[in-house]
């Protein structure tokens, strides 16, 4: 149960700061992980594919892209880590009181890496769906007679200091997207998973995939990513979900 406090927070700030969850050995074990990976990593560089304009506020020096790594589930024991973020037992009551009991995985984790002078982030996601201006209940968040509830919850470990002033990730209030789907998730995501964390792999999540849709007259139509977006994700996630 998450306290009073906590509760609080989370339901004025649309985060919380969860301190002292890993030890200082799990972390390094996991930046290990991360540097023997490295060379699978891919940097948004091309415009189509970037998160920020160049020459904004949150461009960067306008050449460093932000850096993604994919297949942290995917690395035998070096993913022993990783796994764990899925059913830590300091994590599993946020996720029950913010998500309820049967929370499932939205889209394949995966590190952010990111150099001095790199690009920053784009704000997106939010109740009411930046394009059209209509209530998202794919993202809505609710408060009700003392109970919380997200239909998406962002969980994201910083793996190295983050100072005030010094950069890195950032929080504000907002949050982000969820769609349904059941695709096969890439083989060696399940080697090493104790069962309450091949539980969370369970449908639904996030499907990242061309999805028809109906378009109000008795027709389909497929709202899908541009091509640049698909053919990046596969380098970084070798598929086209993630």
């Amino acid at each position: 149960m998450l306290s009073d406090e906590d509760k609080y927070l989370f339901d004025l700030n649309g985060y919380i700061v969860i301190k002292g969850v890993f030890s200082p050995e799990e972390v390094a074990a996991a930046n290990a992980a991360i540097t023997d990976h490295m060379p699978s990593a891919n940097e948004r560089i091309e415009d189509s594919i970037r998160n920020t304009k160049r020459g904004t506020g949150m461009g960067g020096n306008g050449k460093d892209g932000r850096i993604d790594l994919g297949g942290v589930l995917q690395w035998g024991e070096q993913s022993k880590f990783f796994h764990s973020v899925l059913d830590h037992p300091k994590l599993v009551p946020y996720y029950h009181e913010l998500c309820g009991k049967g929370y499932r995985m939205d889209h394949m984790p995966f590190c952010i890496v990111q150099n001095k002078g790199s690009e920053g982030f784009n704000l997106h996601g939010g109740t009411i769906d930046v394009s059209s201006g209509e209530y998202n209940h794919f993202l809505a968040y609710t408060y009700n007679h003392g109970q919380i509830r997200s239909n998406l919850l962002a969980v994201a470990v910083a793996l190295c200091p983050h100072p005030e002033g010094g950069g890195g990730f950032c929080v504000v209030k907002g949050r982000s997207y969820m769609e349904e789907g059941n695709p096969m998730w890439p083989e060696g995501c399940y080697d090493g998973m104790t069962e309450s964390q091949k539980a969370v792999m369970q449908p639904p999540f996030n499907a990242r995939l061309d999805r028809v849709q109906l378009d109000g007259e008795g027709g389909t139509f497929v709202e899908s990513r541009s091509k640049a977006k698909k053919d990046f994700d596969k380098k970084v996630f070798g598929t086209s979900y993630f």
